[in-house]
């Protein structure tokens, strides 16, 4: 039940199941009850006629002699009731009767009157009609050829649902030239054409978001040159430690986002090779000690050595920063993929900043300062690569890089 409630196509097919059965049975009663009406009407008269004649036949009084011999000929089951008489050739149908006072015509019994006596002729055991299976057998097929019919015209109509629904997915994604295909002229491509005009606004506006912010990254980095140069004149030493300082911090900031917005719009500018995972992990380790580490195997994967340290000692960093020791960096594997964890025991992401895990400008913690640039990087690195980094909250943050295997 709930997978129909579930699917539209189900549900428009329910629908016209349920429509042609309440017009299928109205028309098979009203066919039916037109059919006995005519029937009834026309010849009840004769078998009353009938039904008087073999009354008069057996006489009245009744000669229960002729009674035998017309149940013999027409074996029909015979009643005689009148006053001190109750006779039959068939008790269970006699008892039958006694118990009944209607007239039943074409069911079970015709009553007739004759000479204060009441006469029955029909048969409480009489067979009722045969269920006709090779009329019923094709109708089955029929309806369920004319259902599997609907259901594909249906299906075919709703087409653009899907269509739109994986044009909507892809774009979610950041496939910002995903596009609902149009192959209509209804009310499904009067919405597709709506939702395309509004996904060309919003690539366009992304698209000069992100000229802007290159723009900027750019334009920043003469400035810092010159600022740094000018440090050097500087005599004071804790002034120009922290001028140098900042301009760092504002360096490594701008190239951050060239570094994201370059692996974003190119891919393919990663220099791949097979390193194996324990020795990526043992070069990252390095700078945190205290880290513990745990490798139950060990296997090569393809990678951009340098970019996938940097994002991974990011983890590290953020775990260090944001979280509370022990930090612990584990490797698994399955069939299907390898995957590394990075778990810190701090209070853990919340679920708000879990969802927004990759976007740059927002911060790792609420306690955090920066703009959460490095998680970011990191992110764009690992979908560079086609991996996937995620993270949870369970007694601390737990960040899992998932690396499918070739």
């Amino acid at each position: 039940m709930k997978f129909v409630k579930n699917s539209l196509y189900l549900k428009l097919l329910a629908i016209y199941s349920v429509t042609f059965l309440l017009l299928f049975g109205l028309v098979l009663v009203a066919i039916k009850s037109s059919r006995l009406m005519s029937i009834e009407n026309s010849i009840r008269f004769n078998i009353e006629n009938y039904a008087q004649y073999l009354a008069h036949d057996i006489g009245a009084p009744p000669n229960f002699d002729r009674a035998r011999e017309i149940q013999n000929k027409t074996k029909l089951d015979i009643v005689i009731l009148g006053k001190d008489v109750a006779w039959s050739n068939n008790d269970k149908f006699l008892k039958y009767c006694e118990k009944s006072k209607e007239k039943r015509h074409f069911r079970r019994q015709v009553r007739v009157e004759n000479g204060g006596y009441t006469y029955i002729f029909g048969g409480r055991n009489l067979k009722q009609p045969e269920f006709a299976w090779e009329i019923f057998l094709p109708f089955i097929l029929i309806f369920s050829l004319i259902l599997y019919a609907s259901y594909r015209l249906v299906k075919h109509v709703m087409k653009p649902i899907i269509d739109m629904k994986a044009t909507a997915s892809a774009f979610g994604e950041g496939k910002w030239d995903a596009r609902v295909p149009l192959k209509s002229q209804d009310e499904f491509a009067d919405l597709g054409n709506t939702m395309n005009t509004m996904a060309e606004k919003i690539e366009t506006h992304f698209k000069n978001m992100k000229d802007l912010l290159l723009a900027i990254s750019h334009e920043l980095r003469s400035p810092l040159t010159r600022m740094r140069v000018t440090t050097e004149f500087i005599h004071d030493e804790n002034v120009k430690k922290s001028l140098n300082e900042e301009i760092n911090h504002l360096d490594r900031i701008t190239g951050m986002l060239l570094e994201r917005e370059r692996l974003s719009a190119r891919p393919e500018i990663l220099e791949k090779k097979m390193v194996s995972v324990g020795d990526i992990i043992q070069n990252v380790v390095k700078k945190y000690p205290e880290t513990t580490v745990a490798m139950p195997i060990y296997e090569s994967i393809p990678v951009d050595q340098n970019r996938f340290e940097l994002a991974l000692g990011t983890l590290l960093d953020n775990a260090y920063k944001h979280g509370k020791p022990p930090v612990e960096i584990s490797l698994g594997a399955n069939h299907s993929h390898i995957w590394i964890e990075v778990k810190d025991h701090g209070d853990g992401l919340p679920e708000e900043h879990i969802q927004k895990l990759g976007e740059p400008f927002f911060p790792s913690s609420k306690s955090a300062e920066g703009f959460g640039l490095g998680l970011s990087l990191a992110y764009s690195i690992f979908k560079a690569h086609g991996f996937t980094l995620s993270a949870k909250k369970n007694n601390g943050s737990v960040f899992r890089i998932e690396i499918p295997r070739a």
